[in-house]
């Protein structure tokens, strides 16, 4: 299996805008803690604009890890990591994607990351959908002027379904900055491919 990085021209995220606070404090413990030596990850939260495409990060959380220069190992259970979504939702935000630094090295991502990028963005497309889903199957269940009602509520759960599908990866990397005796470290947006989601949910990777 080969994977290749390149460019779409119709992927769902287009724009990416991020919180600089939120950002800061996320590479301050990677530089002050780990040295820039290990990977880290955390989720992100924020919500979709009105921008055709468009990702706003406002707040970054980092569920407990235990993780190595080569892996990433998340080890906050799904029902703890739950507990944050909600209290994001309360405050109008949304699972919005995932950041993820590496060391310093020579290619762009690795089975583990790749796996879970696309794992994290189906997540995130199949939550997002669980509405729509639910209003279509009451629909056909619904009669008179409840059906009426529920048709109504549609457009929106489809938008939203939609919106589901911008979850974004960003790829923080060490650069070594040679004349300054420092490191660098740019971030990248990334998207899964459809492909690339399809493989992980068979179970391929």
């Amino acid at each position: 299996l080969v994977v290749k990085q390149q460019k779409t021209e119709d992927s769902a995220c287009g724009v990416v805008s991020c919180d600089q606070g939120a950002l800061n404090s996320f590479q301050s413990y990677i530089g002050e803690a780990l040295e820039y030596s290990c990977k880290r990850c955390a989720l992100l939260y924020g919500t979709f604009t009105e921008t055709p495409g468009g990702v706003e990060v406002d707040a970054v959380y980092e569920p407990a890890q235990d993780n190595t220069p080569d892996e990433i190992n998340i080890v906050e259970t799904p029902e703890e990591i739950s507990l944050v979504d909600e209290v994001a939702a309360k405050l109008g935000l949304h699972r919005v994607g995932w950041i993820f630094f590496h060391p310093e090295r020579d290619y762009v991502f690795s089975a583990n990351e790749v796996l879970l990028a696309a794992t994290l963005q189906n997540e995130a497309i199949a939550k997002a959908a669980e509405q729509l889903a639910k209003l279509e199957a009451d629909l056909d269940a619904a009669w008179g002027p409840e059906k009426t009602a529920i048709k109504e509520r549609i457009p929106a759960a489809q938008a939203a379904a939609e919106c589901g599908k911008r979850f974004v990866t960003l790829k923080a990397k060490a650069v070594r900055n040679t004349e300054q005796n420092r490191w660098d470290v740019p971030i990248e947006p990334y998207q899964m491919s459809e492909r690339c989601l399809e493989l992980t949910a068979g179970g391929k990777f």
